[in-house]
């Protein structure tokens, strides 16, 4: 059964280098972030994926920023945070009893999708860009990394929806700019 095998997931959605050429490329156009929440969906249920993904993402947040970008953390975030933790202990805890490797292996992708989203959000925090522009860059350059090339009408498709993108969240509007000003024949070394 798929679900025991820690290496791999029904659908083709490979988790261990060692199985990668079962991948079966159809879900290739996923980024890593909702591949990792919904296998995980395989193996722990919802309502921990629910708590955990979510409620890690703030502390990763918190931790990555604090140690890649010397931010501070106040008192009241602190306590946050602790909060999370303590959340998550109750919730691996409380099922203490009927533990399992493949609930365990669960809530591992869950945190693991967490702790992306948290290097995105502090990566577009440190490049001090808007989620909707961070957005649509992302979707760009993941495409190539993805290995898909769009055809020519697709590109004309994602340049006037990113330039759209562009004027909706804010950005400005270029301006015609002034003929450079005439040379006055010398040369710089003149």
């Amino acid at each position: 059964m798929a679900a025991d095998n820690p290496h791999t997931c029904s659908g083709g959605i490979v988790l261990s280098a060692k199985h990668w050429s079962r991948f079966d490329g159809r879900h290739a156009n996923e980024p890593p972030y909702a591949l990792l929440a919904a296998a995980g969906l395989r193996f722990a249920p919802a309502h921990d994926q629910a708590a955990l993904n979510p409620g890690f993402m703030p502390l990763f947040v918190a931790l990555i920023a604090a140690i890649a970008l010397g931010e501070s953390v106040v008192a009241t975030r602190r306590i946050g945070l602790a909060l999370i933790l303590v959340g998550a202990l109750v919730i691996v805890g409380w099922h203490a009893a009927v533990w399992s490797t493949s609930r365990t292996f669960g809530h591992t992708l869950f945190l693991s999708a967490a702790f992306l989203w948290a290097c995105f959000t502090v990566v577009m925090r440190r490049a001090n860009l808007d989620p909707l522009r961070a957005t649509a860059l992302s979707a760009l350059f993941a495409m190539p990394l993805l290995g898909e090339w769009p055809s020519a009408t697709d590109w004309l498709g994602i340049a006037l929806i990113s330039a759209g993108v562009y004027l909706a969240s804010g950005g400005p509007v270029p301006t015609r700019c002034s003929a450079p000003p005439a040379s006055t024949g010398r040369s710089l070394g003149s």
